[in-house]
């Protein structure tokens, strides 16, 4: 009869879990929910940094859609100077800057032709717990020719 009792208080020393288990499997899940949640934020970062950029985008193209639409002579007159606009998407504000064959591009390669160059300005946010930016440009550039009847 003592060898029942004996596997039975064998048994109840091994039933559980120790305190020193626990903590380490404590501070182990910690390590991996940390590990998440910065992947997470990362992640979250650039995928907002992805959709302004997106949005710069259309708005450039959008600025030299609206270039091309103008009138040769009219592209003429503004060349070598900047036009800014600002334009807000989505509550991001954005700063477009139009430039007609600017100092810093090649030289068209005919009269017939002008560069137009479009840079969108807006501010990036790097942290979104921070409420810092930094500017972020995109540049657009495109010829535009004169068109002949």
């Amino acid at each position: 009869m003592t060898r029942p009792t004996a596997r039975r208080a064998h048994r109840t020393a091994e039933a559980g879990f120790s305190l020193l288990e626990v903590m380490i499997a404590g501070v182990i899940l910690i390590l991996v929910f940390w590990g998440l949640a910065q992947f997470y934020t990362r992640g979250r970062t650039h995928v907002d940094f992805e959709e302004d950029r997106r949005k710069a985008t259309a708005v450039g193209q959008e600025r030299i859609e609206e270039a091309r639409r103008w009138t040769y002579g009219y592209l003429e007159s503004l060349d070598g100077t900047v036009v800014d606009t600002a334009m807000t998407v989505d509550g991001q504000d954005y700063t477009v800057s139009l430039a007609v064959n600017p100092g810093d591009e090649p030289a068209p390669p005919n009269d017939d032709i002008s560069v137009v160059k479009v840079g969108v300005i807006w501010d990036r946010r790097l942290d979104p717990l921070v409420a810092t930016a930094v500017p972020d440009t995109l540049w657009l550039t495109t010829l535009v020719g004169r068109r002949f009847p």
